[in-house]
């Protein structure tokens, strides 16, 4: 296989930080990097399609040979607390709905914590699937609606096979969940034109 060139704009997390975590995207990654680690979203109680963390650990470790074939960046091992999920999500008139609802915690569920980790590593292709809370909540906040003309940034391999950003103009033709078991998702839920 080809060696994919690392996402220069990734977003790295740092202990204490506040991230949204997409399933989805996670299971993206796993096609290309399988794990044997429990998924995380088995973990869940429901299928939410994202989940509020707080970063609490980071290690990091080098790639296996066959992981190093197709991405050659270090793997950054995060360990995440659950600190909200999605109440209700929906999306309305073309504008996504929800409020994080915290863990609640009593002296009969001390303890209850949802923890997990989550193998991070640069690989072309594949969009962050960890992004820092504020910039979800600012991404939600904008009303798309069809017909609204957007610009976006689109990473490819130069001539000499370094990184090159384009930009890429569109129209939004429609939001909405991209796969039926995923319900309310908002992965890959932008139908661009």
């Amino acid at each position: 296989a080809a060696q994919r060139p690392p996402l220069v704009d990734q977003y790295h997390p740092q202990v204490g930080d506040s991230v949204v975590y997409f399933p989805q995207g996670h299971i993206e990654l796993l096609h290309l990097f399988s794990e044997e680690a429990r998924h995380p979203w088995l973990s869940f109680p429901q299928r939410w399609p994202v989940v509020l963390c707080r970063v609490v650990g980071i290690s990091y470790q080098f790639p296996t040979m066959t992981e190093h074939r197709i991405s050659t960046s270090v793997v950054a091992v995060l360990t995440l607390i659950v600190t909200g999920w999605p109440n209700r999500p929906r999306i309305i008139n073309n504008t996504y709905h929800a409020d994080f609802l915290e863990p609640r915690s009593s002296r009969h569920s001390a303890g209850n914590e949802i923890t997990f980790s989550v193998n991070m590593r640069a690989c072309d292709g594949i969009p962050d699937f960890i992004i820092p809370e504020h910039r979800f909540q600012r991404s939600t906040k904008l009303q798309w609606y069809e017909g609204l003309r957007i610009r976006v940034p689109y990473q490819e391999a130069g001539p000499d096979g370094e990184p090159v950003f384009q930009m890429f103009g569109g129209r939004v033709h429609k939001l909405e969940s991209s796969q039926a078991e995923w319900p309310h998702s908002l992965w890959e839920s932008l139908v661009v034109q």
